[in-house]
């Protein structure tokens, strides 16, 4: 639900690199938002390989070119399915074993 006065517009689209997006609007906004991805890595486990990574939210003030707000919005670790080849080997972590 939108409880503005303004009119948005979300695309998505996908490049060979990377998943965007960009946020439209009516009227000029204060504020510029990001996803991030930060510490990815694959961890090799008992059964096989899991993909871990952390996306953030991140708000800045297009004025004054400064970063407002950071908020961890999810922490993942999935299973990989996908043949083991394909797994950067430089992007490999020891599992912590507890």
């Amino acid at each position: 639900m939108n409880n503005t006065d303004q009119e948005f517009q979300f695309i998505v689209y996908a490049t060979d690199e990377y998943l965007c997006g960009e946020l439209r609007s009516n009227k000029p906004l204060d504020y510029a938002y990001h996803i991030k991805e930060e510490n990815s890595y694959y961890e090799k486990r008992e059964d096989g390989y899991s993909r871990n990574n952390e996306i953030y939210g991140i708000v800045v003030d297009k004025k004054q070119e400064q970063q407002l707000n950071k908020e961890l919005i999810a922490k993942n670790c999935a299973k990989v399915l996908y043949d083991e080849q394909y797994i950067p080997a430089e992007s490999i972590r020891a599992a912590n074993v507890s």
